[in-house]
């Protein structure tokens, strides 16, 4: 009866997890958060969350969990949970296709039929969040600023061969501006990137409370200097750089492109290119 209980309880924490994925609790302030990178989590890894409930069936199973009314239960409840996950994990395909629609006319046919049948590495299955690419270099903790009494760091993604004149792309943290650091976001994008030639930089800036608008985007400027002053160095052409950022990151990426070499935004270093 134990194993039983204990199934039924498991199989209702994975289904609430499902239902917080398929309807988050965007208007209770108090579990947005929370509901937030849940839902994020289980939609973007609905397949994993699938997997692991499928193997706590099987191994409460052979502890006997079906002995008994409460396992019947729970395997009910992990049933309708799996629908709501493979759901899930159709619109994300969905999703896919009409991204690469969107796309069809800037890239390549052939760049889109080889990505549609790449195989995907049993590491990056096993391993979502470790996503490292052979050939590409790390360097970690370059400090690119000092602004308001901190130092302002970045990361650089590259490829091996030091071949000049590579395309360049900043990524900006997300976080309401408020919370994120460069060691979390971007990075699959930008390992990817320079498996493909590009070199990748990806920035923190200055928080608020403690930094007041325009600092977030001031510091975005710094590192764009910097990525310019820098671009011999790290194999970069300074005629193309590009700049990117989710949530908070977006906004900023947006600020940039339509700020550029405003001076007010550049104090200190008014005259450098910023262009994106």
């Amino acid at each position: 009866m134990f194993w039983s209980w204990l199934y039924l309880a498991v199989s209702v924490w994975g289904a609430l997890f499902t239902l917080n994925a398929l309807f988050p609790a965007r208007r209770i302030p108090a579990f947005f958060i929370p509901s937030f990178f849940g839902s994020w989590l289980t939609a973007e890894l609905a397949v994993h969350h699938m997997v692991w409930q499928l193997a706590a069936t099987v191994v409460f199973g052979l502890l006997g969990a079906f002995g008994a009314w409460p396992g019947w239960v729970g395997l009910a409840i992990s049933i309708v949970s799996w629908v709501g996950l493979g759901w899930l994990h159709l619109q994300g395909r969905r999703s896919a296709r009409r991204i690469d629609a969107a796309l069809a006319d800037v890239v390549p046919e052939e760049d889109a039929s080889e990505r549609a049948t790449r195989p995907v590495r049993l590491r990056q299955l096993v391993l979502p969040f470790l996503v490292r690419h052979p050939g590409v270099r790390r360097e970690r903790n370059i400090e690119f600023a000092r602004a308001g009494g901190k130092r302002l760091r970045l990361d650089v993604y590259r490829p091996e061969d030091d071949r000049p004149g590579r395309p360049a792309i900043l990524q900006i943290h997300g976080g309401a501006w408020t919370i994120g650091d460069k060691r979390e976001q971007g990075i699959p994008m930008l390992s990817h990137l320079a498996a493909h030639g590009w070199v990748g930089f990806n920035a923190n800036y200055r928080l608020s409370p403690a930094a007041t608008w325009p600092d977030h985007l001031v510091d975005v400027k710094r590192a764009l200097a910097w990525i310019r002053t820098h671009a011999d160095e790290y194999g970069v052409d300074p005629s193309f750089v590009a700049v990117t950022g989710g949530s908070a990151g977006g906004h900023l990426t947006a600020m940039a492109a339509l700020t550029i070499g405003e001076a007010g935004l550049q104090p200190g270093f008014e005259a450098a290119d910023t262009s994106v």
